[in-house]
């Protein structure tokens, strides 16, 4: 080699690694969702054709706990306004008059469960991933009153899910306080204005109205978000709070694949857990499970036996338990399935796996 290759394969060995790919954000299933109700109130024979023309599957959108990259909720909303019939102007304040707590998945229920207006708005921007990984919702005081920013770190949504996202937010408001929901005194929305405004006019009658502006934005009154809301159960709110927690956790970077593995490992005695017994567990259908599962590459039935595999390593090598005692703990129901399984991942029995790594 040259003294003018090796300098050149120096310099190449000191260049930093390609960096990985950024994972696309996604978005909660049900925004595709309401994007489609608003579409079947006009027609709902447009619905299969939307799904197709974005590269949707209908069945996976009725998923209450259903997931999608960002990029197709825009696919679907570019295909509505070339697809669908005449939207008219301010199609999506029309969520407004259809929206329930479900439109915001776990979110909405954990909103239900608050004590005030200010506490469930409080509480939405916490979880707000849950909905849109790419959007942050922040309730700050200005003044004497409150400012709910709605920002996004991708590119930003089509007037449409503006319009959407604000009449979806005043609806639930709207419902959960009986009547007059979110007290707005200034309205920013960071398109264009429509050249007709009159239904905005008629969902936020008091409030002034910008466009155009940087980000989505709503000025509130303060002493209008400290009424008491009707609220349900302790034992429910909590039990909300906890799923929400969770859900936030595995977004943020712990698998859904690690949470079934660490159920099955506590759960572990006499026999195995089951698929449907991990999905209740962690808050999701079935199906979604396995979806979720299947997305990273893996089953419940490999997690169940990779996780028999370890923990029967961890007890053949560094405890005394009996193998009658370790067949119960890997929810086997007798000792011969225990031995059938070692000779299948370690090529020996139990008994001299035991001796070898002594």
């Amino acid at each position: 080699m040259t003294d003018s290759q090796s300098s050149a394969s120096l310099q190449l060995a000191s260049l930093p690694p390609p960096a990985a790919p950024v994972p696309e954000p996604t978005v909660a299933s049900s925004l595709a969702g309401l994007v489609l109700d608003l579409v079947a109130r006009q027609d709902a024979s447009h619905a299969a054709a939307l799904c197709a023309a974005a590269g949707l599957d209908a069945a996976a959108l009725a998923d209450p706990d259903g997931r999608l990259p960002r990029s197709a909720l825009l696919r679907l909303v570019d295909a509505v306004a070339q697809l669908a019939p005449e939207p008219g102007p301010a199609f999506g304040l029309g969520a407004f008059e259809q929206v329930h707590p479900g439109v915001f998945q776990l979110i909405g229920f954990v909103m239900m469960s608050s004590a005030t207006l200010r506490q469930a708005l409080e509480r939405a921007a916490r979880l707000m991933p849950l909905l849109d990984e790419s959007a942050v919702l922040t309730l700050r005081t200005e003044g004497a009153h409150e400012r709910l920013n709605v920002e996004t770190s991708a590119a930003a949504m089509p007037a449409l899910m503006n319009e959407a996202g604000l009449a979806s937010l005043l609806g639930l408001c709207s419902f959960l306080s009986g009547g007059p929901g979110l007290p707005v005194l200034h309205a920013d929305f960071p398109h264009p204005a429509p050249a007709d405004l009159s239904a905005y006019r008629r969902l936020l009658p008091d409030a002034t109205l910008r466009f155009d502006q940087p980000v989505m934005s709503l000025l509130l009154a303060s002493e209008g978000l400290d009424a008491p809301l009707r609220r349900v159960s302790p034992a429910l709110e909590q039990a909300h709070l906890a799923l929400a927690e969770r859900r936030l956790e595995a977004l943020r970077g712990n698998p859904v694949s690690v949470q079934v593995q660490q159920f099955i490992e506590q759960h572990l005695r006499g026999r195995p857990p089951t698929l449907e017994e991990a999905a209740e567990a962690l808050a999701l259908s079935p199906r979604s499970l396995q979806r979720q599962l299947a997305g990273e590459g893996r089953s419940f039935k490999q997690l169940l036996d990779d996780t028999r595999r370890q923990l029967a390593q961890q007890h053949l090598r560094q405890s005394q338990i009996t193998l009658k005692e370790l067949a119960f703990r890997l929810g086997f129901g007798e000792p011969g399935s225990l031995h059938r399984a070692c000779q299948r991942w370690f090529g020996m029995s139990p008994a001299r796996y035991r001796a070898q790594a002594a």
